[in-house]
């Protein structure tokens, strides 16, 4: 289907970004938050919004392959993405999550291996579920495209699951 002949300037309005002149016209002025506060990382504006009634996740943190309730709240689909993300290059959601800890100083790198094997590249059955009906796909063709995208240098398959090659916070060589 060429989509092309479907979607008129009308669709893409929230995609069209203003010109400085438009902006300055409305008054529109962007500041940089940086400048204003200490931190304001994805944890400190979690923090900012719970505290203001902000409510995350509910599900077992392992469902969600993360270590944390409020982040991708808007979408059910990043969930298997992180985890199929994870399956091809190694890492996922929670790597990505202690990085940031370490960085910002709230975890030591000790502390965030045991964050990733426990949480990385996990993904509960309803939101792989959620994206076989959003994609029209069955769970078998979804896991067939799956196992072609897999990084066979990192993972081999046991008993049906997909088992990493590689320990957290081992070098890994090929």
């Amino acid at each position: 289907m060429d989509l092309s002949q479907n979607i008129t300037e009308k669709d893409l309005f929230l995609y069209k970004i203003p010109t400085v002149e438009e902006m300055q016209a409305k008054g529109i002025k962007a500041i940089f938050l940086q400048y204003y506060t200490k931190e304001w990382s994805q944890v400190r504006n979690a923090d900012f919004a719970v505290a203001r009634g902000l409510t995350g996740r509910s599900d077992d943190l392992h469902e969600l392959g993360r270590y944390r309730r409020y982040t991708a709240l808007d979408c059910d689909l990043q969930i298997p993405n992180q985890m199929i993300k994870y399956l091809k290059f190694g890492f996922g959601y929670a790597t990505d999550e202690i990085c940031y800890d370490i960085r910002e100083g709230r975890f030591d790198r000790e502390n965030g291996k045991w964050y990733v094997k426990e949480y990385d590249g996990l993904c509960g059955q309803k939101y792989i579920d959620a994206a076989c009906r959003y994609l029209s796909i069955t769970e078998e063709e979804f896991w067939e495209v799956v196992d072609r995208y897999v990084n066979r240098d990192l993972f081999e398959k046991i008993d049906g699951k997909w088992v990493p090659k590689f320990t957290v916070g081992e070098d890994y060589e090929s």
